[in-house]
């Protein structure tokens, strides 16, 4: 699913809290609708554990449009998947998301361990460029 948010783009740390704050290491350098996945080698990730369960309380969001503090609750394009940036510039982000349904007859409800293999290169995280051109 490819998704455009005319209403969201990137913008800085200390413009998004009005502050001089810096961002944490493990949070990308630049404040954006995806901010909660993070570049790992050559893709952003997001653990299973940063999804929100609901949409009372807090916590990790999805990418929409409109901001996460606003009165209203707005569509989830996405919440958890592999993630492909299109564009992102100060006004649009655009993405591409890979997410599906499984039936449930499929799911094997017990722990699987999966080798995991690190690419062999590591690829700048493209949101360094981005941040270069905000200003």
């Amino acid at each position: 699913m490819t998704v455009e948010l005319s209403d969201r783009g990137a913008t800085t740390w200390d413009k998004y809290y009005y502050d001089d704050i810096e961002p944490p290491v493990w949070e990308a350098p630049l404040y954006w609708a995806g901010s909660n996945w993070h570049w790992e080698n050559n893709q952003f990730v997001r653990g299973l554990d940063e999804v929100e369960l609901n949409l009372v309380g807090g916590g990790a969001v999805g990418i929409s449009s409109g901001q996460p503090n606003d009165d209203y609750i707005y569509d989830m394009n996405a919440l958890r998947g592999d993630l492909e940036l299109l564009e992102l510039t100060k006004d649009t982000t655009k993405v591409k998301h890979y997410s599906a349904w499984v039936e449930d007859s499929l799911l094997q409800p017990y722990l699987t361990i999966v080798p995991r293999v690190r690419p062999s290169e590591s690829q700048p995280n493209p949101l360094l460029e981005i941040e270069s051109k905000l200003d």
